[in-house]
């Protein structure tokens, strides 16, 4: 769930969220860079918050200053808009786009203006990110020239010209210094020039012929910010009990009496070999405790096992366990760490080893100086009515300052709205 920032005369910081599953890729990206421009002490004041919320009867594209001041910017032409993510110099935001009879990647300016639609997505639900210099996204999606099954990786430029395959591959993730894409060709973990020139083999993946273990879907491959190393989680059975198909393969295991577990791995890129990493990389549960985050500089990885938030340094050899809690994300500053505990965020300060009670809440974005963060707080979660149909929850969008735990209402003004999907801070 990292994606870089292009450098610029502040120095750059990162952070991790998380994205949603597709067939064979899914990498969840948001982007956070340091910021040059006027602070507030708290941080909550800083730039821009993109979010999806209904207004006019339709899903749209809102942009709002991030200290709640002015009037909200509504993006006219896009309507079915999901999961707004901001170009890493912060001038540009893409996102979903369902309006209309199929499904669309579109992306606007920074002030909802120069709607474009990049790609025609087929309603495949196409993930993407955008390139570390913010000129390009790359997405993964079937050539239909070739094998419908075989991914590839595609881009794109943020005009939309140039529309151009890379390679074979999935899970593409670019370094923090633009120089390279990581991404996964079975059986191996590759690394290739922006360029698409010096493909090479990383590591083999997980010793897996047929890569039954894709990457964990919910992580992707991360860059620390050095783009040094890699990491990601890879899953696997634990102690499994293989039973006979009706097919006659012998050899298949019942997730629902099986366990599936986690485990994370640390690539060196320039080497090509893997960390030991203490403990052997044991994370817990597949379906809620692989979710791993990078510090901001590149030393330590934040990670959950049995329902812990640990951290372990970027050699493998120390850890230590920090919290109770799910899904951690570090803050840009590497001051705070948030994470999910029964439903709720909470930040850690990883000095004072204090945490604080922010949100109800499953999906957060730090702010660029990693201060403060922005949620979709739940005031009603979504529920079933009386006839089984969906009730969309009640939510208002809410930075916290992340020291005092200050609260500001950003959206809407008045009242509540049912606009759940995470927003997204802008990175400068």
């Amino acid at each position: 769930m990292q994606t870089p920032k292009s450098g610029n005369a502040c120095a750059p910081s990162r952070t991790a969220a998380r994205f949603w599953a597709f067939t064979l890729l899914t990498v969840l990206l948001s982007i956070a860079g340091g910021g040059c421009g006027s602070v507030g002490t708290s941080g909550e004041g800083q730039g821009k918050i993109a979010f999806s919320a209904p207004v006019d009867g339709a899903s749209r594209l809102v942009i709002v200053n991030a200290d709640g001041s002015g009037k909200p910017t509504v993006a006219p032409d896009a309507t079915g808009v999901q999961f707004p993510i901001w170009s890493p110099d912060g001038s540009k935001i893409a996102f979903y786009d369902s309006g209309s009879a199929s499904t669309y990647i579109s992306a606007v300016r920074a002030d909802g203006s120069h709607y474009i639609r990049l790609l025609d997505d087929q309603n495949t639900g196409t993930p993407f990110i955008w390139s570390a210099d913010g000129g390009q996204l790359a997405y993964v999606a079937a050539d239909p020239h070739r094998d419908l099954f075989m991914p590839a990786i595609f881009v794109v430029r943020d005009d939309g010209t140039r529309r151009r395959m890379l390679f074979d591959g999935a899970f593409p993730s670019w370094s923090p210094d633009g120089r390279t894409i990581a991404f996964l060709r079975c059986p191996f973990i590759r690394v290739i020039n922006s360029d698409g020139t010096g493909e090479r083999k990383l590591i083999r993946f997980d010793g897996s012929t047929d890569c039954a273990n894709y990457v964990d879907e919910y992580v992707g491959i991360l860059w620390s910010a050095d783009s040094r190393k890699v990491a990601y989680t890879t899953s696997f059975w634990k102690n499994p009990k293989r039973s006979c198909e009706s097919s006659g393969n012998c050899d298949y295991v019942d997730p629902e009496t099986n366990t599936e577990l986690c485990r994370l791995h640390i690539i060196r890129v320039r080497e090509g070999s893997e960390v030991e990493v203490v403990g052997g990389g044991l994370l817990g549960k597949f379906d809620n405790q692989c979710d791993i985050s990078w510090a901001p500089d590149g030393k330590k990885l934040a990670f959950t096992r049995n329902g812990f938030v640990y951290s372990v340094t970027a050699d493998g050899r120390r850890e230590r366990r920090l919290a109770r809690g799910l899904a951690p994300s570090w803050s840009p500053d590497g001051n705070h760490i948030a994470f999910i505990r029964n439903g709720t965020i909470y930040v850690l300060d990883v000095q004072r080893h204090e945490e604080r009670r922010v949100a109800r809440a499953d999906e957060l974005s730090w702010s660029p100086d990693g201060k403060a963060l922005v949620v979709a707080h739940a005031i009603k979660p979504p529920a079933q009515d009386d006839q089984g149909g969906y009730e969309p929850g009640q939510y208002v969008i809410e930075t916290i300052d992340a020291s005092n735990g200050h609260v500001r209402k950003i959206w809407p003004k008045v009242g509540t709205c049912d606009c759940g999907l995470p927003p997204a801070w802008q990175p400068r």
